[in-house]
């Protein structure tokens, strides 16, 4: 984790992800880091945010990426580091097509929301 990144905001990350995945609602990136104090429109930003976005999956559970609940404006899907980072903990294999990135991420929505959706308080 970065000296930049405090758990707080690693935290706050994940509480919003968290709300948008119980009522089965994605957010947008530009949204979240809005509401993290990031700028969307700078690489620096963006960097800090992706890494955020890492710490709030490994937070979420080994079988689990909450970040499937942050989407793209422009693609209405994740960006690529999503996949990346799905390849990296061995979600899914490199190479795939883009309709089968596509149903994974659906599918990782939908156990995500299934995992999280009766859970009361925030973790």
């Amino acid at each position: 984790m970065s000296k930049i990144i405090s758990k707080e905001l690693i935290e706050k990350a994940f509480k919003i992800i968290l709300k948008r995945a119980k009522e089965y609602n994605p957010i947008y990136y530009g949204q979240l880091y809005e509401e993290l104090k990031l700028n969307h429109a700078s690489l620096e930003d963006r960097m800090i945010g992706a890494e955020i976005l890492e710490e709030v999956n490994e937070k979420s559970g080994k079988n689990y990426m909450l970040t499937a609940f942050v989407v793209s404006k422009s693609g209405n899907g994740p960006y690529e580091g999503f996949y990346t980072l799905a390849v990296e903990l061995g979600r899914i294999k490199n190479g795939l097509s883009d309709d089968e990135k596509d149903r994974f991420w659906i599918a990782e929505m939908k156990k995500v929301h299934e995992k999280f959706k009766m859970i009361k308080e925030e973790i």
